[in-house]
């Protein structure tokens, strides 16, 4: 086959009706090994069944049906279809009837008013590998009145796993195949083929007029064109990854203003990308592709591309499942239905599974569940709120326990080895923290509260809950939910406003043991992000720190959903680089060679950069060491926090410093390493923060003012209520004999 004749993909139609075709049809049939096939008796039958669906047609009263069709008799009703590749002619109903029978069966989960107005729609597919499924099922449901396929490439043996096409189309443009795959079930669907792919010249011609875009493409600069393009025209924008049932949707024709790929990368664009060498654009795709969250066996497949692979896998089961998922999605879009942007996920490996979880969108889930189970018991509700609360390394030291008249506090059995937190007083701090929040949160639900620390038989506080005269009205309620630690690191922040300043002071003004000190000058915030860094190389240096700091980083998303503790790679904010220099530092055998070698100066650039990134730079601090100060501490500090949050000022605690200075301080375990620099640290701090040499320091923290990000809350998931407190919930009604 010459390479013209391979790009043939429209078939010849002739109408019975019409002299020019009869000749042309006439000229046809003289030639030789052509197969010719005539159902249209069978068809016509069919379409009488389906305008009488109440009615049971005998066969006779079928046969005396199709004789008496309009035009049967004399030969001058439907037409002939010639499909040149295959040198077939097949005999047809006339367009209209043909795609009224065909769409019969759609009806009424699409109306045949819907089904009009999705004949005068456009829709086009780049990347006809997966695409090719989407175009199939599109045109299989006849969703829309012309496709356009836009790829560049043809078919190698090795894409049968997922394509739908025979072995003797191996070497044909992607685009002719799926084109004549269509045209085979539906000769009348307008299908026109870009077979030179997406490019400059061919965008604005496969673009104008489109009504949605489907993007299956491999190139990252195709992918942004086309959303670049999309955006600019008001072109929704559908994407399926073939992992995990993972769909993308972009109503750009609603959000002229949304950022590409729901804004996964800063500041994405074409021009952007230009200046990127291939091995730049790796974490761009990896962060577009949302990679953290694909399935095990496609992340541990990557690394082996290059390796025992060729390029990533793609399975016909997903792919198909893409198909249907991007027809569906784009005929509501086009339907005008309810439709949201954003990332959507339906894992097949959830299908059937035992002790099997849905890894995807943790965050979602996690807040959707605690929506449901608020409208049921009161101090439930109370409680899922306490335990939102910020503790170290995202511990969640405490244990909640219900009593007859309320709750009680106390701290969970944790297992720490080297930790800078071994004597809970960190845990002390994540304590005080939750009780606030519960106290917050009983306020607002209508109780009257009464507080008493207990430090004996190891509990820390109790809580007698009454219902109260009238609902509570606590302004910081509300920022509960809001509250997240802001780690970006971007230059030049805003400065805090003195009034907002002057409120945080408030915050913590009913805790009259806790001070704190706000440094705001450049240079002061120099020297605090200096302090950081060190103690933070400090740290990493000591074997026994440095296990529980790898402990304390969920390395994937899917172990941060397994264990609902610990803090997640990806919620620290880092660079591409930064997370693969931690992954190297996972290692201990090189920190321990950095430690031999008295090196990693650089061991300490993340925090460095972190404060140094800072509106402000805060301590929490006290003159007494005490256990119930860092109790108050933690209290104050989430008081703090949720005001911050008010007032849309980011915050983040920086906690090294304070736990390594206070086990030095009071004989705890350090290396010699901390022994020779802690004493001029110690100094440095005191200087920076103006403190007395005896003291307790609770909470070092950074402030960053305008955090425009507050309003999309992205929490570290917490560990089940059972876990957190003693087993049954009182309700709010069941403590009204104590009023």
């Amino acid at each position: 086959m010459d390479s013209q004749a391979s790009a043939v993909y429209r078939p010849d139609i002739f109408r019975t009706n019409i002299a020019d075709d009869i000749r042309r049809m006439e000229l046809l049939r003289n030639t030789p090994g052509i197969e010719w096939l005539d159902t249209l008796d069978a068809q016509i039958a069919d379409l009488v069944r389906t305008r009488h669906p109440s009615r049971r047609l005998s066969q006779t009263e079928l046969a005396d049906a199709v004789a008496g069709f309009p035009g049967y008799a004399s030969g001058t009703y439907g037409c002939w279809v010639y499909y040149p590749w295959s040198r077939r002619v097949i005999r047809l109903l006339c367009e209209p009837d043909f795609i009224e029978l065909r769409t019969d069966r759609n009806k009424h989960k699409i109306t045949a008013a819907e089904q009009a107005s999705l004949s005068r729609r456009r829709i086009g597919i780049v990347g006809l590998s997966v695409g090719q499924s989407v175009a199939l099922t599109i045109a299989m449901e006849r969703s829309c009145g012309q496709l356009r396929l836009a790829d560049f490439d043809t078919i190698d043996l090795s894409n049968l796993n997922r394509l739908r096409c025979g072995l003797h189309n191996l070497g044909l443009s992607k685009t002719v195949s799926a084109a004549r795959e269509i045209a085979e079930l539906d000769p009348f669907l307008d299908v026109v083929c870009f077979n030179d792919g997406y490019t400059a010249l061919t965008e604005a011609g496969f673009m104008e007029g489109l009504d949605l875009v489907v993007d299956e493409c491999d190139s990252l600069d195709v992918k942004v064109s086309i959303r670049e393009r999309a955006r600019s025209l008001g072109i929704s924008v559908l994407m399926s990854t073939s992992d995990r049932g993972t769909i993308d949707i972009e109503r750009f024709d609603l959000e002229r203003t949304r950022p590409l790929f729901h804004g996964r990368v800063d500041g994405l664009s074409l021009d952007s990308l230009g200046a990127l060498t291939t091995e730049q654009k790796i974490p761009v795709l990896m962060k577009l592709a949302n990679l953290p969250e694909a399935s095990l066996r496609m992340r541990a497949s990557l690394v082996e591309i290059g390796q025992t692979i060729l390029t990533w896998p793609q399975l016909a089961s997903d792919v198909t499942f893409g198909g249907a998922a991007v027809c569906d999605v784009a005929r509501r879009v086009l339907l005008g239905q309810p439709v949201a942007s954003g990332c959507f996920r339906m894992d097949f490996e959830t299908l059937g599974g035992m002790d099997l979880a849905p890894e995807s969108r943790p965050e979602e889930s996690e807040w959707t569940a605690r929506s449901q189970r608020r409208s049921g018991n009161v101090v439930e509700a109370i409680l899922l709120d306490a335990i939102q609360a910020p503790s170290a390394a995202n511990d969640q030291p405490w244990r909640w326990q219900r009593t007859d008249n309320g709750l009680e506090l106390s701290l969970r059995d944790l297992k720490r080895h080297g930790s800078l937190y071994a004597d809970r007083r960190a845990d002390l701090i994540g304590a005080g923290a939750t009780f606030e929040t519960a106290l917050i949160s009983a306020r607002q639900h209508g109780f009257d509260v009464t507080e008493k620390l207990d430090a004996d038989n190891g509990l820390i506080a109790h809580m007698n809950l009454s219902p109260a005269s009238s609902q509570g009205d606590e302004p910081l309620y509300r920022q509960i939910e809001r509250r997240r630690s802001n780690r970006s690191r971007q230059p030049g922040a805003s400065t805090i406003a003195e009034d907002a300043e002057a409120r945080l002071f408030d915050a913590i003004a009913r805790f009259p043991d806790i001070r704190m000190t706000l440094l705001t000058s450049a240079t002061h915030i120099a020297a605090a992000a200096e302090i950081a860094g060190e103690a933070d190389r400090l740290r990493i240096l000591d074997a026994a720190c440095h296990s529980d700091l790898i402990r304390e980083i969920c390395w994937s998303e899917a172990e941060h959903l397994a264990r609902r503790e610990a803090i997640p790679l990806t919620a620290l904010g880092l660079s591409e680089g930064d997370m693969a220099g931690l992954h190297l530092l996972r290692d201990p055998s090189v920190v321990a060679t950095l430690e031999d070698w008295k090196a990693g100066s650089g061991l300490g650039r993340i925090s460095r950069e972190l404060i140094g990134t800072s509106s402000a730079v805060g301590l929490l601090w006290s003159l007494s060491d005490e256990p119930t100060s860092y109790f108050t501490g933690g209290r104050a500090l989430q008081r703090l926090w949720l005001q911050a949050t008010a007032e849309s000022i980011g915050l983040c605690p920086v906690t090294t410093v304070c736990y390594l200075l206070r086990n030095w301080r009071n004989g705890g375990r350090v290396t010699d390493l901390q022994r020779a620099s802690l004493p001029d640290l110690d100094i440095r701090l005191r200087q920076l923060f103006d403190l007395p040499e005896s003291r307790a320091d609770l909470v070092m923290f950074r402030l960053v003012g305008s955090d425009e990000d507050l309003s999309v809350p992205r929490p570290t998931l917490r560990l089940p209520l059972d876990v957190q407190s003693g087993s049954g919930f009182a309700s709010r009604q069941e403590f009204s004999h104590n009023a």
